[in-house]
């Protein structure tokens, strides 16, 4: 997996555990949230002190 991130070239993401991913490339975290179904409903980027969630579009 990789993720694009504002003016920077593209980086692999790095399992933490089953939900949660880290780049090497700057101090960030992905967290991938699952609903009552056990299907992925959003993710959270952990970054600069923020957290901004980001919800799955069907």
């Amino acid at each position: 997996m990789e993720a694009p991130q504002g003016g920077l070239p593209k980086s692999p993401l790095f399992a933490q555990d089953e939900s949660n991913f880290y780049l090497k490339i700057i101090d960030a975290r992905i967290e991938f949230v699952k609903d009552a179904s056990g299907n992925i409903s959003e993710l959270i980027a952990h970054y600069n002190g923020k957290n901004e969630v980001c919800k799955k579009v069907k």
